[in-house]
C-alpha cells in the first residue's frame, strides 16, 4: 500500500542566503528544529470574464505569488540563533542580539518529506513576526511568522546530504527562571508572552509573480504579563504611563541561559 506523507517524518533544514530569494550555490543546511512547520503558496486567482455561449467561465490565470511560512517549536538553548537574530534585524554580538537593527537575513528552506522522498525548496524567507510564551504549566514555546519569496523548487533529493545537526539542547519551562520588574523579582507571575513584529511586505512588481521584494515597517514590541495581586504597583505604573523595564531568563539543566530583556515597557 502506497503511504501517505505524515508530519512526524519531516525534516526542516535551512541556510543563510547571500543573495535574496537565491538558493545558495554551495548547500550547507543546518536542521531546524520545531514542533510544526507549514509553507503555503497563496496564487492570486484571475478570472476571465469574457462572455462565454456556454455561460462558463472563459478561464482562470493564476496572478501574484504570496509565500508565508510558519514555524513552532519549544525554546531550546541554541537552536533558535539564528531565526532570533533575524527576527531582531540584527547580529549577534558575543551572546547578544538587539532588536533595533536594519539588518535583513534571508533563507532557503527545505521541507523533507523524508517518508515519501518529496523535498520543497523555499527560497527568500524572512521572519516577520516572533512570539515567546512562556506558562507555568508548560514548556515555553516559539512562533515564527515568515514571508518568503516564493517556492522555488521540488526534488526527490536533498539539497544536501550531511545536514548539521541541531545542538540537542533540553527544552525550557518556568522551573528555574527569573522575571524581574524594573530591576528586581515582583509578585507571583503566571504567565508571560511577548511578540515582535517588522511589518515585512511583499512587493511585486510588473512581469514576474513572484514577490520581488520584502520591506519592513516599524518594529513593534507587545506582551501580556499575569500576575497575582499584591499591590497596587502595576496600576500606579499604568496610570503615570511610567517607562519601566521588564526581563525574564529561562534556564535548563545544563545551566545554559536565555534572557529576554524588554528596558522600555508601557503597561496597559
Amino acid at each position: 500500500m502506497t503511504g501517505s506523507a505524515s508530519n512526524s517524518a519531516i525534516v526542516l533544514a535551512k541556510q543563510v542566503e547571500a543573495t535574496w530569494g537565491e538558493i545558495p550555490a554551495i548547500p550547507d543546511m543546518a536542521v531546524q528544529r520545531i514542533s510544526s512547520a507549514n509553507f503555503a503558496l497563496n496564487r492570486q486567482e484571475l478570472e476571465d470574464d469574457s462572455i462565454t455561449a456556454s455561460r462558463g467561465i472563459a478561464s482562470v490565470r493564476y496572478g501574484n505569488e504570496d509565500a508565508t511560512a510558519s514555524l513552532s517549536g519549544n525554546m531550546a538553548h541554541g537552536s533558535w540563533d539564528d531565526l532570533l537574530a533575524s527576527v531582531c534585524m540584527n547580529n549577534w554580538v558575543v551572546d547578544s542580539v538587539s532588536s533595533d537593527g536594519i539588518v535583513e537575513q534571508s533563507y532557503t528552506f527545505e521541507v523533507g518529506r523524508t517518508d515519501i522522498g518529496v523535498y520543497e525548496v523555499w527560497t527568500g524567507v524572512q521572519v516577520n513576526t516572533f512570539t515567546i510564551t512562556s506558562p507555568t504549566d508548560g514548556l515555553t514555546t516559539l512562533s515564527f511568522d515568515c514571508l518568503a519569496k516564493t517556492q522555488a523548487e521540488i526534488n526527490a533529493v536533498p539539497l544536501d546530504l550531511t545536514l548539521t545537526p541541531d545542538a540537542g539542547t533540553e527544552a525550557m519551562f518556568h522551573c528555574g527562571g527569573v522575571i524581574n520588574y524594573k530591576g528586581v523579582p515582583i509578585a507571583i507571575i503566571t504567565s508571560v508572552d511577548m511578540t515582535i513584529d517588522n511589518g515585512l511586505e511583499s512587493q511585486f512588481g510588473w512581469g514576474l509573480c513572484a514577490a520581488q521584494d520584502l520591506t519592513f515597517g516599524k518594529s513593534r514590541g507587545t506582551g501580556t504579563m499575569t500576575a497575582l495581586m499584591i499591590d497596587d504597583t502595576f496600576q500606579v505604573d499604568s496610570l503615570a504611563e511610567t517607562n519601566v523595564s521588564i526581563d525574564f531568563t529561562l534556564t535548563d539543566p545544563a545551566g545554559n541561559t536565555v534572557k529576554f530583556d524588554m528596558p522600555s515597557c508601557k503597561l496597559g
